[in-house]
């Protein structure tokens, strides 16, 4: 049995954010997982979830922001492989992570829906002290996937130079190459370049096809956690913008790379 109750927020065509969704659910899964040598995780799992999600708006027409009630049976198929070297500062392996969700009416779901997402972190270090990650994500649904269920994702584990959660849709990819620098013991200087070759929709009006996204950020190793600067900059992704970049600074504690 699980409670969520994660806040998604929503941007206007101004790149400001207009109103907050809590994304309140209740589910209860049941099946079966596998685990092969403490680095592969498979599990399998019928999932009964109630949505009860509601806006909270900042405009005067609060119609644009509907409400969902739904009752969902699904079927979802989950894996991890985890092969670095370190989970706070990895220098070399990978992490892979792909997920399957699927919501049908003959099981006794209110709506049907196919959401699937791939993501994968490659790091390898070269000469101590010079390490090189590459990412990528994908996001697929069909075209009937409710909004509740899209993939949310950009931020500074994904994409800097947007806000976290600012790219929402049904089909998304996004690639990623950081460069990382040990300077000393405890510090770590970071380059950062982005792209998201094909976001684009109908939902929200934006102003191109290709947003790319760099940035430069500073990691210091202290004994509670590593501690993370990102300053990122970014193309706008909403039709109207008040200039041509997105700068963006993140705060990260205690997470990789």
């Amino acid at each position: 049995m699980n409670y969520f109750d994660i806040p998604i927020n929503i941007f206007g065509d101004t790149g400001k954010k207009i109103a907050i969704y809590h994304n309140r659910s209740y589910s209860a899964a049941t099946g079966i997982g596998i685990s092969i040598n403490n680095y592969w995780d498979t599990k399998t799992e019928y999932n009964v979830e109630f949505m009860n999600i509601t806006p909270k708006v900042s405009l005067p027409d609060d119609s644009l922001f509907p409400s969902w009630k739904d009752n969902l049976h699904s079927v979802r198929i989950s894996s991890i492989i985890d092969r670095l070297d370190n989970i706070l500062i990895p220098k070399n392996g990978i992490y892979l992570q792909a997920g399957y969700e699927g919501s049908f009416k003959d099981i006794g779901s209110d709506i049907d829906y196919t959401r699937f997402n791939f993501s994968l972190d490659y790091y390898k270090t070269i000469r101590a002290y010079n390490t090189i990650h590459f990412y990528t994500y994908y996001g697929y649904g069909t075209d009937d996937i409710p909004i509740y269920k899209w993939h949310y994702t950009s931020g500074p584990t994904s994409f800097v130079g947007a806000e976290r959660d600012e790219f929402a849709y049904y089909h998304i990819s996004i690639f990623r190459l950081d460069y990382r620098r040990q300077i000393n013991r405890n510090l770590y200087l970071k380059f950062i370049y982005n792209i998201a070759p094909n976001y684009g929709q109908d939902y929200y009006p934006i102003n191109r096809k290709i947003i790319q996204g760099y940035g430069v950020g500073i990691k210091y190793k202290t004994a509670l956690g590593p501690i993370e600067v990102i300053y990122g900059r970014g193309d706008p992704i909403k039709l109207i913008h008040t200039s041509d970049k997105n700068d963006v600074y993140y705060l990260n504690m205690g997470y990789n790379f």
